[in-house]
């Protein structure tokens, strides 16, 4: 990347606890950096860039703020390249929404959280527009760190930039997708197909995330479609 690229790194859940300047994001590429060095498990004590700026802050504050902080750097640096990383803090071990999300969805404090991160990813997504740079700028929303990288093979990226534009005809038919929870397989995607698999309601070597609430309706659908399909065949 120029000197004239900005780089910037909004919130964070994932950085040595010892606090070790060298591993800040700014000693990391990044030019900018709001947030937790930490997960918010013991609290919530908020940097900007390498100082702390504030000790014990609301986390139920922390999905707007954030969100403002990187409306902020958007606005600040659309005139050149940039690049935002932007995790939220939740969901996460502990949870809070604010006073306009708290309490109004049928999933709980868990459903409040989400429903403020969904409204706030519009928020931004709402600036990118507002500000014509939707045409040339990627917008790639993940959900969590993902697994550990194993080590018996070598790992290359992928150009997959023709997904993005939507040129589906440049993908890969014959590629699969394998979908698990550690050692249990969720899902298989290839092509136009996908297959969800229903699971016990208590998996093994899952633990704590063992408890399949889901499990009924899971297996409900499937017998559902199955019992569709053989109708279809023997009509």
């Amino acid at each position: 990347m120029t000197d004239a690229d900005a780089f910037g790194l909004l919130s964070n859940k994932s950085l040595n606890a010892s606090f070790f300047l060298d591993l800040f994001p700014t000693w990391q590429g990044f030019d900018y950096f709001f947030g937790m060095p930490t997960s918010n498990d013991s609290g919530v004590d908020l940097s900007r860039n390498e100082q702390l700026v504030e000790k014990s802050s609301d986390l139920a504050t922390l999905t707007e703020r954030y969100t403002n902080e990187t409306i902020a750097f958007i606005q600040k640096h659309q005139e050149q390249p940039f690049f935002v990383y932007f995790p939220h803090s939740m969901p996460h071990t502990r949870l809070d929404a604010s006073v306009r999300f708290k309490g109004k969805s049928p999933r709980g404090l868990y459903g409040d959280v989400i429903e403020e991160i969904d409204f706030n990813v519009g928020h931004l997504l709402d600036t990118i527009n507002d500000l014509d740079l939707a045409d040339n700028t990627y917008v790639l929303f993940t959900s969590d760190n993902g697994t550990a990288v194993p080590s018996d093979r070598v790992i290359d990226g992928e150009d997959i930039r023709h997904l993005f534009h939507g040129e589906l005809v440049k993908a890969n038919p014959e590629k699969t997708y394998f979908y698990f929870l550690r050692v249990h397989m969720q899902a298989v995607r290839q092509g136009q197909w996908k297959l969800h698999l229903a699971r016990e309601k208590e998996p093994a070597q899952v633990a704590p995330f063992s408890r399949n609430a889901h499990s009924q309706l899971l297996q409900s659908s499937v017998q559902i479609r199955v019992s569709s399909v053989a109708s279809k065949n023997h009509d």
